[in-house]
């Protein structure tokens, strides 16, 4: 059983206006994607307001060697209130490729959205906290805030994710936790999470400590 963490994240956040939610479909995060379902069934699928959608799979099974930053593709857009149709796009995306290695195409995906819709003013990005977005180069792109909603952080926080998420001027948020403000930390000053330290050292975060007994 996997924590509910999209549920429980996405039950806290206060508006969704001009809002993008990015999705992470590669296999990792199948277990979670019930979640999201869930919560669009029980929340939007009802109301009139045509919301932005964007699930991404990085590269539709293409081979890992082929992969470019900015260029691998596997991203599926939909701007609706109906959960069929998001459904039925998140599904194709899921089907067209399960994500090969490691890294995924984040920082693309969110790029792809921004450009359907320019009123956009914010995106959620669910994804997979030990899967690092391969084309962090591209954040400084990214000209709205980021809200991150890890998912398998319970071992964790990976730092990829706070220096993103502190130079982006966004904010992370896991099952129990809602993290903000990073930008204002300096070098040498931490931050504790679940038991767990991260200290910024030369502008990038690292875990420091372990969870305490």
């Amino acid at each position: 059983m996997q924590e509910e963490v999209v549920l429980k994240v996405l039950e806290r956040i206060p508006s969704f206006k001009n809002c993008l939610i990015a999705t992470d479909v590669t296999g990792s995060m199948y277990p979670y994607l019930g979640q999201f379902l869930a919560w669009h069934k029980m929340n939007i699928a009802n109301t009139r307001e045509k919301y932005d959608f964007v699930f991404f799979n990085d590269g539709d099974n293409m081979m890992d060697q082929l992969k470019q930053t900015g260029n691998v593709g596997g991203i599926y857009y939909t701007r609706t209130s109906s959960f069929e149709e998001v459904k039925k796009t998140l599904v194709l995306a899921k089907n067209s490729g399960g994500g090969g290695d490691g890294p995924e195409n984040n920082i693309e995906a969110i790029l792809y959205g921004l450009k359907q819709n320019p009123r956009i003013k914010s995106v959620i990005l669910i994804a997979d906290n030990w899967a690092t977005p391969r084309d962090l180069e591209l954040l400084k792109k990214v000209r709205v805030p980021v809200r991150v909603i890890l998912c398998g952080s319970s071992s964790g926080i990976n730092p990829k994710y706070l220096d993103m998420v502190r130079s982006n001027g966004g904010s992370i948020h896991t099952i129990e936790n809602d993290l903000s403000n990073l930008s204002k930390l300096r070098d040498g000053e931490s931050i504790e999470v679940e038991g767990k330290t991260y200290t910024l050292i030369d502008g990038k975060f690292s875990l420091v400590s372990v969870e305490k007994s």
